[in-house]
């Protein structure tokens, strides 16, 4: 008989933890502490049927699930259930599991896994020179279809985690990812605008001054902007407010995604627009239309035929050729230089950078919404950032000064800065988001062929 007691949080495991236990004879006996109880409850099946090493039992079903290959198994067991309950990831999916995972793991039974073969398999990507983002990306795949198997009773515990379930073995751990810290200074936004297509312009300052997401921002329509309908959000105060309710995916980067959900249940927020990006959004609609419930960013149209949802791939080259016009497609090199979303990395920035001299007073609650989530907005609190005045709306884009004014001309709190090369300089503070910011950009951070096809 085995069963799970819920271990208390403490001051050193802040959450719950759930133990097993079992009897043994007249002694009672842990068979460990467990972090999530889908796990423990795993263990806890494990030794009801006597399949772990405590007992020294063998479960005969359990012998011939573990034969199976791993591509059967993905093929006709994971698969079809996965895919129907993630229409979206399908495609990126299904392309990840064909390229790398199948041909390595497919005609091995589930059994003869273990660590040592997935680490030889790490280290293969690694010696190609993969992203750590994405070995981590395959190792994270792995570990979900192997912990499906664990709960379909295909395994007694995934191979990738070690026998006490504290973590993951030392040769399957995710690599360390370094911090993206790319952002930028209102001088450089001002020039990106200048230089890209004047279709886009509207998209990448609304971009840069509220944070959103390019799901979000292709899904927008023109009923969810209200520009007579003032609001405060604690970040951004303004005379209108946009509803964002809903987001595109499009992981083929075609144009024909599909709507959904943002990418998060707090995705969906009604957020503050500033008067800058009021006028950018009229201006956008004068010049290109649009009815009540049409899209507000769209493709210009083409022999293909009519204006739809932007298209990533066709806008990538628009970008590349505005980053060079603007001059900012030298800078960056160590991070692949300026991506769309860094955007919302700037606007991030710029909100900590408005919080004013006095830490103590923390973030307002729309700040905290709109940046939260972002390691560069983490490394940027806990190392020496650049701060603003008190004066001033607490969000980026209001009120600004003309791009030729020199920041800290007036009550400006002095702080280091970080220049384009990662170096500090001198200079002074910002005064308000209308200035320069004070700092340009950045802040230094801390397979075979496929043997398996997947059923469509």
């Amino acid at each position: 008989m085995a069963w799970i007691a819920v271990v208390p949080p403490s001051p050193r495991h802040p959450h719950e933890r759930y133990q097993v236990c079992y009897r043994e004879g007249t002694r009672q006996r842990s068979a460990g502490i467990f972090p999530t109880k889908r796990r423990a409850e795993a263990e806890r099946r494990a030794i009801e049927r006597g399949r772990t090493e405590l007992t020294g039992a063998v479960d005969v079903d359990l012998e011939q699930k573990a034969r199976t290959l791993f591509g059967d198994y993905v093929a006709t067991k994971w698969w079809p259930a996965w895919k129907d309950q993630h229409p979206t990831s399908e495609y990126g999916t299904r392309k990840k599991v064909e390229k790398r995972i199948l041909p390595t793991f497919g005609d091995i039974p589930l059994g003869d896994l273990d660590a040592s073969t997935i680490g030889a398999w790490k280290a293969a990507m690694l010696a190609e020179q993969l992203s750590p983002q994405t070995v981590n990306t395959y190792l994270s795949l792995l570990g979900t279809i192997l912990n499906a198997a664990v709960d379909d009773d295909y395994l007694p515990r995934s191979p990738l985690v070690r026998k006490s379930g504290a973590g993951r073995t030392a040769a399957t751990r995710n690599q360390p990812i370094p911090r993206r810290e790319v952002w930028l200074l209102r001088e450089q936004l001002d020039r990106l605008v200048e230089a890209i297509d004047p279709r886009y312009r509207a998209l990448v300052l609304v971009a840069a001054l509220t944070g959103m997401r390019w799901g979000e921002l292709v899904a927008l329509r023109w009923d969810d902007p209200r520009f007579d309908q003032p609001l405060d959000d604690g970040a951004v105060r303004g005379p209108g407010r946009l509803r964002i309710a809903r987001a595109i995916s499009d992981p083929r980067r075609t144009g024909r995604g599909v709507e959904k959900g943002p990418k998060t249940e707090a995705g969906k927020r009604v957020i503050a627009l500033d008067q800058e990006t009021v006028q950018a959004f009229l201006a956008h609609r004068e010049l290109v239309g649009g009815g009540a419930y049409d899209r507000i960013f769209t493709s210009p149209g083409g022999s293909r035929g009519p204006a739809g949802t932007v298209a990533r791939n066709n806008f990538h080259r628009v970008w590349k050729r505005a980053l060079a016009k603007a001059e900012l497609a030298h800078l960056w090199p160590e991070y692949g230089g300026l991506h769309f979303h860094d955007l919302r990395h700037t606007h991030a920035t710029w909100l900590i950078a408005r919080r004013g001299a006095d830490d103590r007073r923390g973030w307002p609650p729309g700040a905290r919404q709109r940046g939260r989530d972002h390691d560069g907005v983490r490394a940027r609190r806990q190392a020496g950032r650049p701060r603003a005045a008190d004066g001033g709306r607490a969000g980026a884009g209001g009120a600004r000064a003309s791009s030729g004014r020199r920041a800290g001309t007036s009550g400006g709190l002095a702080v280091p800065l970080w220049g384009c090369d990662g170096e500090p300089t001198s200079g002074p503070a910002v005064t308000g988001l209308g200035g320069f910011l004070p700092a340009a950009g950045r802040v230094p951070a801390a397979a075979g062929a496929v043997g398996i096809r997947l059923p469509r």
